[in-house]
């Protein structure tokens, strides 16, 4: 029964940055592209969630981070996620 729990695992935490890290790129296309500012509070937990989970997806998905910076991330989330490379 507890076999394939590990993995099982990885895959939910690898799903569950995926979907934070999409999330957040949505948030900062929509601002970027219409010109709407996002809820505050939204924008803050969202940029949160994506300094935790970054820098392990980087790695997995080999994201530089000039493609981060292309995709519209703030340098100073990337600072605060780690990611130098």
């Amino acid at each position: 029964m507890g076999t394939g729990n590990t993995s099982n695992g990885l895959r939910d935490e690898s799903s569950r940055a995926s979907e934070v890290v999409w999330r957040y790129l949505g948030m900062l296309a929509m601002a970027s592209q219409y010109g709407v500012a996002p809820d505050p509070d939204e924008l803050n937990r969202l940029e949160s969630a994506f300094v935790g989970v970054a820098a392990d997806y980087s790695l997995r998905r080999d994201v530089s981070r000039d493609a981060w910076l292309d995709a519209g991330v703030p340098p100073e989330v990337l600072d605060r996620a780690g990611i130098t490379w």
